[in-house]
């Protein structure tokens, strides 16, 4: 049993330009578990944790809704996990919290290509 059951996943769009400016300011918000700059709906995807709802709610309205530069937000809880990753999972450094491979868009990190998609190419430490 996980020590802190609410879990949401949210995601949020900022004003152009100001991506890595909202990034470092969830940094700072401890029950933001994981930050994915993404290219589709959202600019940013966040996992969060919380202790219940209404600490989730209080992050949410005094935490990350009070931030600059954030344009629109969608929250989505969960209800149910199948898996979930822990640090006992992790089998190798490159691997980050979630148990997925560190992933960077740098030139100077190693290329790696994705065998399903010869086009697509990711960066792995």
């Amino acid at each position: 049993m996980l020590s802190t059951p609410c879990l949401a996943f949210m995601g949020i769009n900022v004003e152009p330009g100001f991506a890595e400016e909202v990034f470092l300011g969830l940094s700072n918000v401890e029950t933001v578990l994981e930050i994915h700059e993404m290219h589709g709906r959202f600019d940013l995807i966040l996992k969060i944790r919380a202790k219940n709802l209404d600490q989730m709610r209080g992050v949410v309205v005094n935490k990350i809704r009070t931030l600059p530069h954030i344009v629109d937000i969608e929250l989505m809880t969960v209800l149910k996990s199948r898996k979930e990753y822990s640090r006992k999972d992790r089998t190798s450094n490159s691997l980050n919290v979630s148990g997925l491979p560190i992933v960077s868009v740098f030139p100077s990190s190693k290329p790696a290509t994705n065998p399903d998609n010869h086009h697509a190419t990711a960066f792995v430490y």
